[in-house]
């Protein structure tokens, strides 16, 4: 048999559970619009170093790429600090031909390499960022795209890359945690809930108890115990001390009015007997 306890508690778990899920739901894209802004701002500073080393390279040597090998490419005393980058950097000329790229980028297949660099092929001057998604175990690459106009004719664009699960407490461990917390969180609250509602309506126990022991009108003059929260059970409480109150002053009545109607047929009754004998 449902109880309002039981009612109760699950109702207060729902609800629970539907807060939780929003909450949580609004506290996971928000932190991944974070942490994409600090992809981004940690993209554009890189990006501007690399920038400004290309240029200065370029204002020191006069020429940074080399055609020694069957295809051009940078210098290697400027490309080595390219290399040391923990990052994805590609640089590329005007063509899209790559011209140096990082150690993380040389780990990349061919076909992962030719969609990294890609947005390098974009129009004069253009800036572009945005995410690519790879398999595992790189995930989503958050990347920065942007021209190097002043490191030469043979240099045209650079672009640099990092991995969205690089940043602390990004949100797939804010999701992970939140999945790994919110049964508990469920479990304890249900737990809680059904001791509160237990506490709550235990009054009513008592309320149903004391009712169920008046069974007939000479148990009329009892009453039930008012609580002393003064809510809406206390006003129950009250409602039915008054509705007893009323049967007991009709049972009362209809006793009298029992009695007096005996004692004014008993005179008739005897006489009637006497005629008769």
């Amino acid at each position: 048999m449902p109880t309002i306890r039981r009612r109760l508690t699950v109702w207060y778990t729902v609800a629970l559970g539907i807060t939780v899920l929003t909450f949580g739901s609004a506290l996971y894209v928000e932190r991944r619009q974070s942490s994409i802004r600090e992809l981004d701002e940690r993209l554009a500073l890189e990006a501007d170093l690399a920038r400004r080393w290309l240029s200065e390279s370029y204002t020191v040597l006069g020429r940074i790429v080399t055609t020694d090998g069957t295809r051009p490419a940078l210098d290697p005393g400027i490309s080595a600090y390219l290399e040391a980058v923990r990052d994805y950097v590609i640089v590329a000329d005007s063509g899209g031909t790559l011209l140096a790229l990082s150690e993380a980028a040389r780990a990349l297949s061919a076909a992962d390499l030719q969609r990294l660099s890609a947005p390098l092929t974009r129009p004069e001057g253009a800036r572009a960022s945005g995410t690519i998604t790879f398999g595992l175990p790189r995930g989503p690459l958050r990347y920065l795209a942007l021209r190097v106009g002043n490191a030469g004719p043979e240099v045209g664009s650079i672009l640099l890359a990092t991995s969205v699960n690089d940043v602390a407490f990004g949100p797939r461990a804010l999701l992970r945690s939140m999945l790994l917390i919110a049964p508990i969180v469920l479990a304890s609250a249900a737990l809680v809930g059904y001791w509160l509602a237990g506490t709550s309506l235990r009054p009513v126990q008592g309320i149903i108890e004391e009712a169920e022991a008046i069974t007939d009108g000479r148990s009329l003059h009892r009453r039930l115990a008012v609580p002393r929260s003064g809510d809406e059970i206390a006003r129950l409480a009250l409602t039915l001390n008054g509705m007893l109150a009323r049967l007991e002053q009709s049972f009362a009545s209809l006793h009298r009015f029992t009695a007096d109607a005996s004692h004014e047929l008993k005179t008739p009754l005897m006489v009637l007997r006497a005629g008769v004998e």
